[in-house]
């Protein structure tokens, strides 16, 4: 293999990892790359499992280390940064045949996800309640904080999330079996995840889809308490700063 041309030679590397006999090379080369493709794999698959604890929790050991190496060998790392590998697990999870009675497991993979997604999203100032002592601007469409996240699950997954962290005091076995939307974001450089009320779900999602303040308010107060709910995603920090109508901090 030829160093001359870098990119050649990647793809040319990366295709004899993916199968080290193929290319008929030499016995000590060809143990090499096995030795090296299976550390590569260990890496992969032990990044898996510190990417997706809950799930890994939920399953068991075992059960989510053998998970763990087929999802690995049917969608390798493309990417050298392993902290941001599993983006399509969830996916994955929904039609792996040992865990298709757990359902409930890729909404909680989605939640796990979008975790990891708030932890490395960009940092902008959070709006807060001071921000419209002034009043509030109907006409003005709010801006999703970029480590904000709104996930909507079939199953309680948020709330699992939480009951698995170590400083919780929910228990598994007290929680309600119900879908549930909840919001992951990163107030004060931690992540949290919030279940969220249905007015709080209903404005998230409008204002998400760039709906103003207004019209973000109607979808909201056809569900419950408006004010609270408005509140409750400004305490999250679910929104960027607004300086001005149309410009964000």
């Amino acid at each position: 293999m030829s160093l001359s041309d870098p990119k050649a030679f990647q793809r040319r590397f990366g295709a004899l990892l993916a199968d080290p006999t193929a290319a008929g090379l030499e016995p000590a080369l060809v143990r090499a790359l096995t030795i090296h493709r299976n550390t590569a794999t260990k890496a992969a698959v032990d990044a898996l499992g510190e990417n997706y604890p809950v799930v890994r929790a939920l399953v068991g050991e075992e059960p989510f280390m053998a998970c763990a190496v087929e999802y690995v060998s049917a969608r390798p790392p493309v990417d050298p940064r392993l902290c941001d590998y599993g983006a399509s697990f969830a996916d994955f999870l929904a039609d792996y045949p040992p865990f298709v009675e757990l359902p409930y497991l890729r909404d909680c993979a989605r939640v796990e996800r979008a975790v990891i997604e708030a932890l490395f999203a960009a940092d902008a100032v959070p709006a807060s309640g001071s921000d419209f002592d002034g009043g509030i601007d109907p006409g003005l469409a709010l801006q999703l904080h970029p480590a904000a996240r709104r996930v909507h699950c079939s199953a309680p997954a948020g709330s699992i999330w939480r009951a698995h962290q170590p400083d919780s005091l929910d228990a598994l076995d007290a929680l309600a079996w119900r879908t549930e939307d909840c919001l992951v974001t990163r107030p004060a450089n931690a992540v949290q995840v919030l279940p969220l009320d249905p007015a709080a779900s209903a404005f998230l999602e409008a204002a998400a889809a760039g709906r103003t303040i207004g019209e973000a308010a109607e979808a909201g107060a056809e569900h419950g308490d408006l004010a609270a709910a408005f509140f409750s995603l400004l305490a999250a920090g679910a929104f960027r700063r607004p300086l001005d109508a149309g410009r964000f901090l």
